[in-house]
């Protein structure tokens, strides 16, 4: 496995994790949560990079205006794919989402209602925009309360299935959160998988301990972070069959 950090004029700083081997590997971009870094991912990128994935995590000004947001998402969706064969990927092979925590909610987000209201800020960063072909949406806070309907902005577009992870003892993003997301969803017409960790916590996902403070980092054997694994695993080849 091989780890790297690049960047475009329009973007932050990308973390890229490849297989060592020569091969057109599947692509999955991450997004982090909430006032995250990629280096967040690390461990869970190390592992799916291990099993033949190139992963991109960019940065992003998650606490910054909504329209620096936007140009952060866009704009390193956009230079993932243009770098992406000098990791040995296939964009064409399977182009994956997915979201932690806030990231979780962003990948939900239909793709033409990231560019909407952005003026020219994304002007550069439009043309050549990977189309992805699923979605792992981990410890995602969807409602403001158990009775809330799903709104609008958390479907994708049409056709895409999605995966949602939900750790039993998330105290931040309750797992009826990606429970009662899965029923809407799935009431839609999406197809859903709903994969729930047993004893996972809001950065089991990530292979990390927020008990700690800072967080801790879990072995690379844990159960639910190698649950997670699995679980994207699955969603790139579901996607490709």
């Amino acid at each position: 496995m091989t780890f790297g950090v690049v960047s475009g004029e329009y973007t932050q700083e990308i973390g890229v994790w490849a297989p060592d081997a020569e091969g057109a590997w599947p692509v999955v971009v991450g997004f982090h949560g909430l006032g995250g870094v990629k280096e967040d991912w690390d461990v869970l990128a190390t592992e799916l990079a291990k099993q033949g994935v190139v992963v991109f995590v960019p940065d992003f000004r998650s606490m910054g205006a909504p329209i620096e947001m936007k140009q952060d998402l866009v704009c390193a969706n956009q230079y993932a794919a243009s770098v992406a064969g000098d990791y040995g990927a296939d964009p064409d092979q399977s182009w994956t989402l997915v979201g932690h925590s806030l990231g979780a909610s962003i990948v939900l987000i239909p793709r033409d209602d990231v560019l909407d209201e952005t003026g020219g800020a994304l002007d550069p960063c439009i043309d050549g925009r990977p189309d992805f072909v699923a979605i792992v949406a981990m410890e995602g806070c969807y409602y403001d309360s158990p009775d809330d309907p799903i709104s609008d902005v958390t479907m994708p577009e049409a056709g895409t299935p999605v995966t949602l992870v939900a750790g039993e003892k998330d105290e931040t993003c309750p797992a009826w959160q990606s429970e009662n997301a899965a029923r809407a969803l799935d009431e839609a017409g999406y197809d859903v998988t709903l994969v729930t960790i047993p004893d996972g916590t809001h950065g089991t996902p990530l292979f990390l301990d927020p008990s700690q403070d800072p967080w801790a980092q879990l072995p690379s054997d844990d159960p639910g972070g190698q649950a997670t694994v699995a679980a994207i695993l699955s969603a790139i080849e579901s996607a490709q069959s």
